[in-house]
């Protein structure tokens, strides 16, 4: 009876600890200046994918969800509801790529720049353009 108790209590703790708030986001977007233009997936976010999420044994096919590779990216950032053109600035890619404790790419994080051009997409309409 005892020793059931202390697993109880140690599995608690571990339940516990495991549920935590992050609230580690950059909260104060820069926007970029780009003379009004649309900002086009093709030409504009798809290279940054490319370049720093869609590598070997991250965002590619067989790799991690959502597979960011040119041809396939832009469907799959929808269907794994990254982007929310409602509220872009709650986008789950827009979080993740903000994160101040656990960003993507994991390699380091994107400059804000770089962040920006994706901010900028999803609010103007994450057209596939």
């Amino acid at each position: 009876m005892k020793r059931d108790f202390w697993v109880l209590i140690l599995l608690l703790g571990w339940l516990l600890s495991s549920c935590t708030y992050r609230d580690d986001t950059d909260v104060s977007p820069e926007p970029i200046d780009n003379g009004g233009q649309q900002i086009s997936f093709s030409t504009s976010v798809q290279p940054l994918f490319t370049s720093n999420c869609a590598v070997t044994n991250c965002h590619v096919s067989g790799g991690e969800s959502p597979n960011l590779e040119v041809g396939v990216a832009y469907n799959e950032l929808f269907s794994n509801s990254l982007i929310n053109v409602s509220d872009p600035e709650s986008s789950e890619i827009l979080i993740r790529m903000r994160s101040l404790t656990d960003p993507m790419p994991t390699s380091g994080k994107l400059s804000n720049a770089q962040i920006n051009i994706v901010a900028t997409w999803i609010s103007q309409g994450a057209k596939d353009n």
